[in-house]
């Protein structure tokens, strides 16, 4: 927790894209909590986070399937 802590208040803190690095995106949901995404970036063999956000689900949404919800979460 704490090393993780670390590295999301270190500057700095979200990488600049680049076309060229491997890329990886991560979602999650959960009807309850919402729907996020991480957009992360290997950089010299660290990833490095490049954008993230997310969002309460609408009451339509708390209805979703969960794999619904996650393709959701990548609009």
């Amino acid at each position: 927790f704490v090393a993780v802590k670390a590295a999301l208040t270190a500057p700095p803190i979200l990488a600049h894209f680049n076309p060229e690095l491997d890329t990886a995106l991560q979602v999650d949901a959960s009807r309850k909590n919402g729907m996020g995404y991480a957009l992360l970036q290997r950089h010299n063999e660290v990833w490095k986070l490049v954008d993230a956000n997310s969002r309460w689900c609408t009451d339509t949404e708390t209805r979703y399937a969960i794999v619904e919800l996650e393709l959701a979460a990548v609009e």
